[in-house]
């Protein structure tokens, strides 16, 4: 009888890779698949909920890229666009994220074996992942049973990768090993090779000592930030433009490199605190004129805001001729999506010449601006 690393991977880590089932985590995950090292677990629930975030996902975004296209059809003579059928694509990462399930290696735990009155107990008595703050947890504590009464049969390992804290909190951590990237999991089941371990030790070097490469870095993000922010409803506020930004506090997220040693690509998420000024239309003391479709009257307001953030840096990483490694930043567009979940602090300004400075950072929660204004908007 083989003896098997059982993984489980909750849906938040497949919607969260945004569907890109052949980067590199996967690809590597497949591997071992194949050579038998892992046996990945899974239940009717993460399948579905996973295909329905897809369809509900790429339907949206298809929709929005349908009416860029729309817009601006006759670039297709010279770049090749097309419209894309939403069935077709839904069809296509459906069949992806099937690729893992169906695999030999890959094993759908029963639900059926779970017990209604312990479900009904964790319910009432608030155990995770039930909470005052989520009653309707029942999904995940599902997978928590199934995995629990699978446990009960294996002596086998079982990893979990999951961010969801309530389902992690619901298990057993004595019996379960979980974690919240790929990364670490490669690491606790030594598949990462000495090649990948110093591409790690180097990426992470550079936001340790803040040298010329990590200036590099901050530099380039800043030229090629694309911000856009979220119309604000509950203060009627519509977003026009970013008038000026600054960040700080640049640094690479714990675990989250991931390297490729056939492409020599390696990714990784870096989080930083932004300050930016923000032309708004303030809607509540604009006039519409419906008959003509403009506005008769707008009146702008400009609002100073910090908000933490995460992007994906993605690099072209090796080793040259004397094993020295050098590196080339490939990520070359960088959207930042700036809403209420990401602000941190906001007050209003009164002329373009605003001072964006600010101290502290959201890691050590003691951001603060530097030159604080009197009258908050919010």
């Amino acid at each position: 009888m083989n003896s098997y690393i059982y993984l489980f991977i909750d849906s938040n880590l497949f919607i969260g890779a945004k569907y890109r089932f052949s980067d590199f985590q996967f690809r590597k995950l497949f591997n071992l698949m194949n050579r038998n090292s892992v046996k990945l677990l899974y239940s009717d629930i993460i399948r579905r909920e996973v295909e329905q975030h897809i369809k509900v996902d790429l339907d949206k975004q298809i929709e929005l890229y349908n009416r860029a296209y729309d817009a601006c059809h006759i670039l297709d003579k010279y770049y090749g666009y097309k419209k894309v059928k939403v069935n077709d694509s839904v069809s296509k990462v459906i069949n992806e994220f099937n690729t893992f399930l169906t695999h030999r290696n890959a094993h759908q735990l029963d639900i059926n074996t779970i017990d209604v009155n312990t479900l009904v107990n964790r319910y009432f008595e608030k155990i995770y992942p039930f909470t005052d703050k989520k009653p309707n947890e029942f999904k995940d504590a599902i997978n928590i049973l199934a995995l629990q009464s699978f446990a009960e049969n294996i002596t086998e390992p079982i990893y979990i990768l999951s961010n969801d804290e309530g389902f992690c909190m619901g298990l057993d951590s004595n019996r379960f090993t979980i974690f919240s990237k790929f990364r670490p999991f490669f690491e606790a089941i030594n598949s990462i090779t000495d090649n990948e371990q110093a591409i790690y030790t180097y990426i992470e070097d550079i936001f340790r000592s803040k040298d010329y490469r990590y200036v590099e870095f901050c530099k380039y993000i800043k030229k090629n930030l694309d911000i856009y922010v979220e119309d604000d409803f509950d203060r009627n506020l519509s977003f026009l433009d970013v008038e000026n930004f600054e960040l700080k506090n640049l640094e690479i997220e714990k675990d989250s490199i991931l390297y490729d040693n056939d492409s020599k690509e390696a990714n990784f998420d870096v989080e930083f605190d932004i300050a930016v000024a923000i032309l708004y239309r303030d809607e509540s003391n604009s006039i519409w004129d419906k008959e003509d479709g403009k506005y008769i009257y707008s009146e702008e307001i400009i609002l100073r805001e910090i908000h933490h953030c995460y992007i994906e840096m993605m690099l072209d990483i090796g080793f040259d001729e004397e094993s020295a490694v050098e590196f080339e930043i490939l990520t070359d567009h960088m959207q930042l999506d700036l809403s209420d979940s990401t602000m941190i602090l906001c007050d209003i300004v009164n002329s373009l010449d605003n001072n964006l400075e600010f101290t502290g950072s959201y890691i050590t929660n003691n951001l603060k601006w530097v030159n604080k204004k009197e009258v908050y908007y919010v």
